[in-house]
């Protein structure tokens, strides 16, 4: 049976590896995001690309190297798990693929793997705790520009999920690997999912009460 209706998870992304080249690659392309520097065009590239890609590469690239993992980046390791268990939960009549905002696996490249023409409905379900135009809003915005290339397949039928702040976030980075949820509830129709962000959180969001996972119609 062929999938009628395609899900795409999208998370912010993570550098190919943890060594200096690939992480100034990876900043570069996430802080010349106009939606993540909101400043003119050519102040974003004097500053991104002459003062924070070469001097906070090195630093941040050590900063990796202590989360990564004889697997590779733990975001990239849990998004990839939540994908599979997904999938499962759903069954065949659901295609459950994962892009990544900045870097890879891209958005391009999950959108490739669905065959857009037996499609009836895509869900894109942005992976973040709440709604910011850095995060939620550049990830629709690349959504819809990559679908605007493949001509095969109409924005009228896509359909965006935002996620709820969950009170995962609030816990210390170590206490969020081992948070990450191990089973995912199907239930008449909707999907529980847990949420695994490693990004500093605005204060707000941490403030305000927020229940632990909601449910996401598809």
């Amino acid at each position: 049976m062929s999938p009628h209706t395609g899900v795409l998870l999208v998370n912010l992304g993570t550098p190919d590896s943890p060594q200096v080249p690939d992480v100034r690659r990876y900043l570069r392309e996430f802080l010349m995001d106009g939606r993540v520097i909101d400043i003119p065009a050519w102040q974003r590239f004097l500053l991104v690309q002459g003062i924070i890609a070469p001097f906070r590469a090195p630093k941040s690239a050590a900063e990796y190297q202590k989360l990564w993992t004889e697997s590779g980046s733990p975001l990239l390791i849990y998004g990839v798990k939540i994908r599979e268990m997904l999938q499962a939960a759903l069954g065949e009549e659901y295609q459950v693929e994962l892009g990544m905002r900045y870097q890879n696996p891209s958005i391009r490249e999950a959108l490739d793997k669905f065959a857009l023409r037996s499609l009836k409905k895509l869900v894109v379900v942005p992976l973040y705790p709440q709604y910011a135009s850095a995060s939620t809003g550049s990830s629709i915005e690349k959504v819809l520009d990559e679908l605007r290339r493949m001509v095969t397949f109409s924005r009228r039928l896509v359909r965006f999920r935002n996620w709820p702040c969950p009170r995962i976030i609030a816990q210390p980075v170590g206490r969020k690997k081992k948070a990450v949820a191990q089973n995912v509830d199907s239930c008449q129709g909707r999907v529980r999912l847990p949420v695994l962000v490693m990004l500093p959180q605005p204060k707000p969001c941490l403030e305000q009460e927020c229940s632990g996972t909601s449910p996401i119609n598809l």
